[in-house]
């Protein structure tokens, strides 16, 4: 089931179902716009950005099954029947489809991959009673996380550190989420892990910046592809004016410095996914490709 959902909230703990008995709550029925949210993700990760050379190597066409496939081909090959050298060249390429598959999977989309950067949302248990029926959910409404990466963190000034902790708390200024537009793949049930990813999407050129949009990438581990995306909408609040404000100039800065280091993971995993890619094609040359016949054995 896939459906695109407009949400007007503000909740840092919102869990929500990946679909509902009908019929829906009014606020919650889907709208004519399940391709907005595929639209605007794929300008912020295919649109060219500052940092970015006309060298840098160009991103992917989204495929949620290019995990599965490149494993179906190296199965195919070691089947078909390799050499030793050829042997111990697949059990690398199979090392690196386990243990860096989540950054093979949403790498190449922007997002800057590791425990670090995703906190407490990194391998994060789908549990039993969170599911409605035989529905799965999708944790959604965590602003807060990108601005609590030591990534993001490391460039934020000594002597503003304490107005960036106070970003996350409802003191002053503060985080708010506005919207958020969620466009759900497949339902996620217990007892799979999902593990939440960021991305900043592109700020406006122009000042003032009022409010910041964030990309979001849901990743199940029992099906190893994205199972929602969502699309953050974040403004400032300041709870003393009771209003929104505009984000400070160097806010602006910290963010601008996150964007070009999830730039410069973009090239590293796209660039990591085309080695793999071509590793498994050289193979294939040598077995499956090659027109030999295959090796079933000693008759």
């Amino acid at each position: 089931m896939r459906a695109a959902t407009t949400l007007p909230f503000s909740s840092n703990a919102l869990r929500l179902a990946g679909s509902y008995p009908s019929p829906l709550p009014r606020r919650l029925q889907p709208t004519a716009r399940s391709s907005t949210l595929e639209t605007l993700v794929a300008t912020y990760t295919t649109s060219p950005s500052r940092h970015q050379s006309d060298s840098s190597p160009s991103p992917p066409a989204r495929n949620p099954k290019w995990l599965s496939q490149q494993k179906a081909r190296l199965g195919q090959c070691i089947m078909f029947g390799l050499s030793g050298a050829q042997i111990g060249e697949a059990g690398r390429i199979a090392r690196i489809l386990a243990e860096e598959w989540q950054g093979l999977v949403a790498g190449p989309e922007g997002f800057c991959i590791g425990a670090e950067r995703a906190g407490e949302a990194w391998e994060e248990k789908v549990l039993w009673g969170s599911m409605i029926g035989q529905h799965g959910y999708v944790p959604v409404g965590r602003p807060s996380t990108p601005f609590r990466d030591p990534l993001t963190a490391s460039d934020v000034p000594p002597e503003r550190r304490k107005e960036w902790g106070e970003l996350l708390g409802p003191k002053g200024e503060g985080l708010i989420l506005k919207s958020a537009m969620v466009d759900f793949l497949f339902p996620l049930k217990y007892p799979d892990r999902v593990s939440l990813h960021h991305s900043l999407a592109p700020l406006p050129p122009s000042a003032p910046v009022t409010s910041a949009q964030f990309r979001c990438s849901v990743i199940s581990h029992t099906h190893q592809r994205p199972a929602a995306r969502i699309l953050e909408d974040v403004v400032l609040y300041d709870y003393r004016l009771a209003k929104k404000v505009a984000m400070a100039p160097w806010i602006e800065d910290v963010l601008r410095k996150a964007a070009a280091k999830e730039g410069e993971s973009r090239e590293y995993w796209i660039t990591r996914r085309h080695d793999v890619e071509a590793s498994i094609e050289r193979l294939e040359s040598c077995s499956v490709s090659s027109g030999q016949p295959e090796d079933v054995g000693q008759q």
